[in-house]
């Protein structure tokens, strides 16, 4: 690694070959390289390619955090760091408390997320009273928007009740226009043992569109 320091694409190769390797050394030594100097790779799909790869291991990738949160403020790797940890704390593998010092950060980056979602939900409020409008957005379409608050509620819900601002971020999605985040935030507090109003749960499973998939979450988490 050191012999190639001016030469990225043999770096990349030596970061891309410790994650496959899956052994406690590969990882150490994959952990404190990443730390001092961060690959840089030619697009998304190989970053993606690259955190794939260390997800095939849940049990050698735990041991990347919480430090590894550090990358998080560089935009390449954001996503695909925030989406691992999701999948650590989803599969049991951590908890709240294994990255507790990062929670500002990612609170942060979730109301952000948040309230671009809400300035979402002003333009179809503002569209649906608007029976002219050539470009009306449906809640149909709407709800099959592509969000990152997904992400953000899975890692913000170990703070539920001990954070500040938690637990009115959960009443916003809540009360978003889009029904698949209500759908998702909903099955997500009901796991998590969260009191949800019977009215909401009502509404979804009064919908065409969301009934089964509510139906087969909550099957999903055993509710």
């Amino acid at each position: 690694y050191n012999a190639t320091a001016d030469t990225s694409t043999f770096q990349n190769k030596i970061f891309q070959a410790l994650a496959k390797h899956r052994s406690l050394q590969s990882y150490a030594l994959l952990k404190e390289l990443l730390l001092q100097d961060p690959p840089v790779f030619e697009n998304a799909i190989e970053y993606t390619t690259f955190f794939h790869d260390i997800a095939d291991s849940l049990k050698l990738a735990k041991s990347l955090f919480p430090e590894i949160l550090q990358l998080s403020t560089i935009s390449d790797y954001k996503d695909d760091i925030n989406a691992l940890l999701v999948t650590l704390l989803d599969s049991n593998m951590i908890t709240g408390k294994d990255y507790e010092s990062y929670f500002s950060k990612i609170y942060f980056d979730a109301r952000i997320e948040l309230k671009k979602q809400q300035g979402k939900d002003e333009k179809l409020m503002e569209q649906e009273s608007n029976d002219d409008s050539d470009d009306k957005m449906t809640s149909n379409n709407y709800g099959n928007t592509k969000t990152d608050l997904d992400g953000y509620a899975v890692l913000l819900m170990p703070f539920y009740e001990d954070k500040a601002g938690v637990k009115s971020f959960f009443e916003k999605l809540l009360a978003s226009k889009d029904k698949l985040i209500k759908l998702k935030t909903t099955v997500l507090l009901v796991r998590n043992k969260k009191y949800v109003a019977d009215s909401i749960l009502l509404n979804l499973a009064a919908e065409d569109l969301y009934r089964s998939r509510l139906y087969k979450a909550l099957d999903h988490a055993k509710l």
